[in-house]
């Protein structure tokens, strides 16, 4: 019986993993097909989105990221850099640029992650992964936190979700400002 708990478990990881791996794997390509789809790759790039330059008065400070989660969580080095460049990422789209030497305060308080084999094995079964983040920024405190309880998304996926929700706090502090700075000149 636990043998075979075990075989279908295997089984299931193993057909998840490849499928999550076949959709994000590039399709192979003959010389044919490469001869044939680069105008067509000109053209979409000739359509696609273009990125936004950032105008030089539009900008939000850098992240300076620590822990504060207390004895609650362990601390994981890999989420202050995903937060940064997702937070960058998404500043970028929308026009602006960071900071090199204005700062807002991060405190993570609050991370809990699943063991990857078992949010894929077992889903929400396992519970959920948790980032929560506490912002300050000109004497002014926000908060961000988001939670996947499913087996698709990961940390990655949530410290992108919380990066993009700091963005956007820390952005309507900047906006609700600006009326602030264009009338004392």
């Amino acid at each position: 019986m636990k043998r075979g708990l075990l075989i279908l478990c295997s089984t299931l990881y193993v057909a998840s993993s490849g499928f999550a791996y076949a959709q994000t794997a590039p399709a192979e390509s003959t010389a044919a097909d490469t001869v044939i789809s680069q105008p067509e790759a000109q053209a979409q790039d000739a359509a696609g989105p273009v990125a936004v330059k950032p105008v030089a008065e539009l900008r939000v400070p850098k992240l300076a990221i620590h822990w504060d989660c207390k004895e609650e969580c362990t601390v994981n080095e890999k989420v202050a850099p995903l937060i940064e460049k997702s937070y960058a990422d998404e500043a970028l789209k929308h026009g602006y640029s960071v900071s090199d030497s204005e700062t807002a305060e991060m405190v993570v308080t609050d991370y809990h992650q699943r063991p990857p084999g078992a949010r894929v094995m077992l889903g929400f079964l396992a519970g959920k992964d948790r980032l929560g983040v506490r912002i300050v920024y000109h004497a002014q405190e926000r908060k961000a936190e988001d939670y996947y309880a499913n087996s698709w998304f990961g940390m990655n996926s949530l410290c992108e979700s919380v990066a993009k929700k700091s963005y956007a706090e820390i952005v309507a502090i900047v906006k609700a400002e600006q009326p602030k700075l264009s009338h004392a000149n």
